[in-house]
C-alpha cells in the first residue's frame, strides 16, 4: 500500500487493516461480502455504503444481528451497550451441555 494511503487504513489500535462487511445466514453461508474499506472507517459507514451504493438489500420486515460496532436501526439489531445479557446463565448452560456429552 502506498505510504500516503496508510493513515486511512490504520485502525484504532494503530495497525494497518481493512474493514470487511460479511453477512451470513443461520447455516453459516455467506450471503453478502463487501471488502476494501479502510480500517479507520466506522462499521455503520460501511453498512450505509452497502445499503445505498453497493446493492445490499435487507428483506422488508427483517433485520440482521450485528455486534456492538453497529447501532440499532431498521436493518440491524445490535446489543445495547452496558447490558450483560445473562452471561451467568449462558455459562451454566454451556457447563450442562459439556457434562451431558
Amino acid at each position: 500500500m502506498p505510504v500516503e494511503d496508510q493513515p486511512r487504513y490504520r485502525n484504532r489500535k494503530g495497525t494497518l487493516s481493512q474493514n470487511v462487511l460479511a453477512v451470513c445466514d443461520f447455516d453459516m453461508r455467506f450471503l453478502y461480502i463487501l471488502s476494501g474499506w479502510e480500517g479507520s472507517a466506522h462499521d455503520g459507514r460501511v453498512l450505509n455504503d452497502a445499503l445505498i451504493r453497493q446493492g445490499f438489500k435487507v428483506p422488508q420486515g427483517k433485520y440482521y444481528l450485528g455486534d456492538a460496532g453497529y447501532g440499532c436501526t431498521e436493518h440491524v439489531l445490535a446489543p445495547y451497550r452496558g447490558v450483560r445479557y445473562h452471561l451467568k446463565e449462558q455459562r451454566q448452560a454451556d457447563l450442562r451441555y459439556v457434562l451431558d456429552i
